[in-house]
């Protein structure tokens, strides 16, 4: 194994460190309630950030160090945004489960699908952070993560679905 593939991959362990240690100590600053605590997400913002378009359009702008710098930004942003759907998800994972235990029969298809979303979106929303935490270190890794996206997109429909039948989901058990 020569030098650049030991800093490669040592580079890519902080990495992974790193996102693990930022996640543990967001879990536990939600710990006290974590089912009552929606982020909110632009998802016009977040769908710029994951455009590959958008990014090659700002990529022909820039000057080379310029684009760098508008990249790290865009990178440190969209997992911000991803981090926020992966809370939202934890949180109607749980409402989802709420909903099937309730036993109405009316809810039971939708909360299943909310919680099969729920799973979804957190299983991709981790690939997609490490993704960008590893682009952070080599800028060539493209950020395409728009399936992130779309499951969040009908995530949020289905939550909305159950909302309109049964709006005490969304609301605290204390």
């Amino acid at each position: 194994m020569n030098t650049a593939q030991l800093i490669s991959i040592t580079l890519v362990v902080i990495a992974v460190l790193a996102l693990v240690a930022w996640a543990t100590r967001r879990y536990r600053s939600l710990a006290a309630d974590p089912t009552t605590t929606l982020e909110p997400i632009d998802l016009a913002a977040f769908s710029r950030l994951l455009d590959e378009s958008d990014e090659e359009f700002i990529r022909r702008r820039l000057a080379p160090k310029d684009y760098k710098a508008a990249r790290r930004k865009r990178i440190v942003a969209a997992i911000d945004y991803l981090s926020r759907a992966r809370l939202n998800a934890r949180v109607m994972l749980r409402t989802g489960e709420r909903a099937i235990r309730s036993g109405d029969l009316t809810l039971r298809d939708d909360a299943q699908r909310l919680a099969q979303l729920a799973m979804q979106i957190r299983q991709q929303t981790t690939t997609a952070m490490l993704r960008l935490n590893v682009a952070l270190i080599f800028p060539s890794i493209t950020l395409n993560s728009s399936s992130v996206l779309a499951t969040y997109i009908e995530l949020r429909r289905t939550a909305e679905s159950i909302q309109q039948m049964q709006p005490s989901f969304f609301v605290e058990n204390g």
